[in-house]
């Protein structure tokens, strides 16, 4: 039984994990969250103003016709405006995506550089 055993302290540090990386991963990951959710209420607001016009034209149409023109741009503009927040929210998935998998790859190639060393 060693009674003066130390441990070297180069040694621990291999076994303790690194989570800085989770700080550089989280700050990645929150800012394409702001982004995706800012597209996402300003789509929606836009919408909404979309909705009331839709309304307020109607209530001023006088003809048969008027109300049918009416709903007819108003569908075509929201097939456009749904198509193009897909595309938009779409992007930003992609980039909320691939936020997190960079850090975890600068992190992984840190630790390997960290214990090449060692």
């Amino acid at each position: 039984m060693r009674a003066n055993h130390k441990p070297q302290i180069q040694d621990l540090a291999f076994w303790q994990p690194d989570f800085a990386w989770w700080t550089s991963a989280n700050s990645r990951l929150h800012h394409s969250f702001v982004a995706m959710t800012d597209e996402w209420q300003d789509f929606v607001s836009r919408r909404l103003q979309e909705d009331l016009r839709l309304w307020q034209t109607l209530v001023g149409a006088k003809t048969p016709e008027a109300i049918w023109s009416a709903y007819t741009s108003f569908c075509e503009n929201a097939v456009r405006d749904y198509c193009q927040e897909y595309a938009a929210l779409s992007k930003h998935s992609g980039e909320f995506g691939t936020a997190g998998m960079a850090a975890a790859q600068q992190a992984s190639e840190r630790a390997l550089a960290q214990a090449k060393a060692h």
